[in-house]
């Protein structure tokens, strides 16, 4: 897990974190994230996607039929945990097909709203879906893209939360040593591996080297990490 310190959220900030490998990038649908490169695929979020119909379900005229929208979200979400599950591969075949079957109405369903809608806001949410489609479908053909990009929302939220508790950082050097420190504590925590045993333990390591990184460091790389340092409470 990587946290990076910028003043900007520009397409160019996004590139030069993403660098010039082919890779999937899942995000939101901010415009920036359009046009990364020929070497980014995008898969776009339906977590996202489903709040926009929350918030379409929050006008009595529109309740209705945003909540109908809303389970055939939900049931894409059914079919793909059921498919990421499954056993064997008969197991996996069935429930692609059934999520196969279900995103093709959803793609129909979705189109035909977003030409014929006559509520304005409706049909700005489902010209929004049927013009990111392409993304918003990759991971029925790559089964290891995440739907969402929750756990990357998850995983800022107390970077987020801290900038407004403890008045983020006085300085970009400590803004940069905070963005080092998330990154090494939250792959840590992503691996099952406890933060403050880990830290005591390299610390003990670069006292003992004299304050140097110990020669052993490769050790601390958490798939490296010996089983005492699995995450406990």
């Amino acid at each position: 897990c990587l946290f990076q310190m910028d003043p900007s959220r520009s397409r160019e900030v996004a590139k030069r974190t993403i660098g010039d490998g082919p890779v999937i990038v899942t995000s939101d649908m901010l415009k920036v994230y359009n046009n990364l490169g020929d070497n980014v695929t995008n898969s776009w979020c339906w977590a996202h996607v489903r709040r926009y119909l929350l918030k379409l379900g929050t006008r009595p005229k529109l309740a209705k039929s945003a909540n109908e929208w809303i389970s055939k979200v939900d049931w894409l979400y059914h079919c793909n945990n059921q498919r990421m599950a499954a056993g064997s591969e008969r197991e996996f075949q069935l429930h692609d097909s059934e999520l196969r079957r279900s995103i093709t109405l959803f793609e129909r369903l979705a189109k035909s709203n977003a030409k014929r809608h006559k509520d304005p806001e409706a049909k700005k949410v489902f010209t929004m879906i049927a013009d990111h489609w392409d993304g918003l479908a990759l991971f029925v053909e790559y089964a290891a893209v995440p739907m969402d990009n929750n756990l990357s929302e998850q995983a800022l939220r107390n970077a987020v939360v801290g900038r407004k508790c403890y008045y983020g950082s006085g300085s970009c050097w400590s803004g940069d040593l905070a963005a080092d420190l998330f990154t090494i504590f939250t792959t840590l925590e992503m691996n099952g591996i406890n933060p403050r045993t880990w830290l005591f333990e390299y610390l003990a390591a670069v006292a003992k080297n004299g304050g140097r990184a110990p020669p052993e460091a490769l050790d601390f790389l958490p798939w490296n990490s010996p089983p005492v340092n699995l995450l406990s409470n």
